[in-house]
């Protein structure tokens, strides 16, 4: 009995506490296959019931390129682009220009590099890597006490006698024109020409050009033969781009479209014949400029 109850109080061995985890699902995920790309673990559970997902981070979108358009334009005229310390550099023929003084036409490499160049006359050339115009020879004006209507009237009358003096014979039909800007003349002269006497009224090649204050014209047709012929002179108190480079032009004409008569009347062919400056007494000596017009041939545009 001693021995009974002895061996029933002796200290029992503690009991066995559960086996910790070998590793967390943490550690357990992030050793697992997932996609080759920037991004981060979404883990959840314990090991070894873990939730293991990884989420690839949104890809940025490349911001939008703005081509140079220096470097465009050089490439487009089939010079050589090189680059030097992040400054570009069009190459042609063994000259050089820097790619934005070639783009703003400060510099040329030929003269194609220099046709939107504006000029009073005629083209700009490429010359030393500059464009340059050509000189333009400003005859000082000549003084006249005449009004612009008796300017108009003169230069009307003197087209009847140079045509006659240019030709050999025939028999012609001979239409007049003349247009007078509202407001030129003194307050008792007469306005010819439309109403509003707008610059509208007479087109260049299509265009309206600033200054113009008189025009007249005279058709020549001819009774006894094929013959035609337009002449007619225009008066400006700015100086015209477009009719000055076509009068220092060989071979350049225009189109006249005179539209204060009905019907209107289109002159073909034109050629700048003859320039004039006038100084004009009776307003102050304002600059006038004078120019004169061949034209092969004419139509009426009926409406």
């Amino acid at each position: 009995m001693f021995l009974l109850l002895f061996g029933c109080l002796q200290e029992q061995p503690p009991a066995e506490e559960p086996a910790q985890p070998e590793m967390t699902c943490d550690e357990y995920c992030k050793q697992q296959p997932h996609a080759a790309c920037d991004g981060t673990w979404d883990i959840s559970g314990d090991y070894p019931v873990c939730v293991c997902n990884y989420i690839c981070d949104e890809p940025e979108e490349d911001e939008p390129t703005i081509a140079n358009p220096a470097a465009v334009s050089c490439d487009e005229k089939g010079y050589e682009y090189t680059l030097e310390d992040s400054t570009g550099y069009c190459s042609y023929n063994g000259a050089e220009c820097e790619e934005w003084a070639l783009y703003r036409m400060e510099c040329c490499l030929q003269d194609s590099d220099c046709a939107e160049k504006d000029c009073t006359v005629g083209t700009a050339t490429c010359e030393g890597n500059a464009c340059v115009c050509p000189e333009v020879d400003i005859t000082p004006p000549v003084a006249t006490d005449k009004t612009l209507e008796q300017l108009l009237d003169d230069g009307v009358d003197g087209i009847n006698d140079e045509f006659y003096s240019q030709i050999e014979s025939g028999t012609y039909n001979i239409t007049s024109h003349k247009w007078l800007k509202t407001g030129e003349n003194d307050p008792d002269s007469v306005t010819i020409g439309g109403d509003a006497g707008v610059t509208a009224d007479i087109l260049f090649n299509g265009q309206e050009l600033t200054g113009i204050v008189a025009f007249g014209a005279k058709t020549f047709e001819q009774t006894d033969g094929p013959e035609e012929e337009a002449r007619a002179l225009a008066i400006f108190t700015d100086s015209p781009a477009l009719l000055s480079s076509l009068y220092e032009s060989e071979g350049s004409s225009l189109t006249i479209l005179y539209k204060a008569p009905t019907p209107d009347v289109l002159m073909e062919e034109c050629t700048v014949t003859g320039f004039e400056r006038y100084s004009q007494m009776e307003h102050d000596n304002r600059v006038l400029e004078y120019y004169t017009f061949t034209c092969e041939e004419f139509s009426r545009q009926e409406e």
